[in-house]
């Protein structure tokens, strides 16, 4: 069993992840829907920066070790194939350009910045997803 610690790093990793995935598929339904242009510019990247920043300060406040047990190898493995698995997800996603907006009577003004925060969301629920199965065993 994780020590408190070496559990608060992982749910600071977890939050992290869970806050930029969750905020990348806002942008998605907002683009979609056509209401991004009433989005400041900086929204996005105050999400970004914001859990950065909290990732960071948490990293030097928890002792090493529970940073380390949070970000092994299993982690990194995870992280990689999410992180593959968002490549795919974009290249499939930037293909349909051609075809999407058409198929879905959606515009490209629309239809653009939903496909580029969906396959930015990718990753993140992946891993989101693979730790909620790993945690119910």
């Amino acid at each position: 069993m994780p020590r408190p610690a070496e559990r608060a790093a992982e749910m600071i990793r977890l939050g992290a992840y869970a806050v930029l995935g969750a905020a990348f598929l806002l942008f998605a339904g907002l683009g979609a829907a056509g209401l991004l242009d009433r989005v400041p510019a900086w929204a996005s990247l105050a999400f970004g920066l914001g859990t950065a920043a909290l990732v960071f300060v948490a990293a030097f406040a928890l002792p090493r070790a529970a940073v380390e047990a949070a970000h092994d190898e299993g982690a990194t493995a995870l992280w990689l194939r999410a992180q593959a698995a968002g490549y795919w997800a974009a290249v499939g996603a930037f293909a349909s350009i051609g075809w999407g907006p058409e198929a879905i009577g959606m515009g490209y003004d629309r239809y653009v910045p939903m496909i580029g925060f969906l396959a930015a969301a990718v990753p993140f629920v992946l891993v989101l997803i693979a730790e909620a199965r790993r945690a119910r065993g």
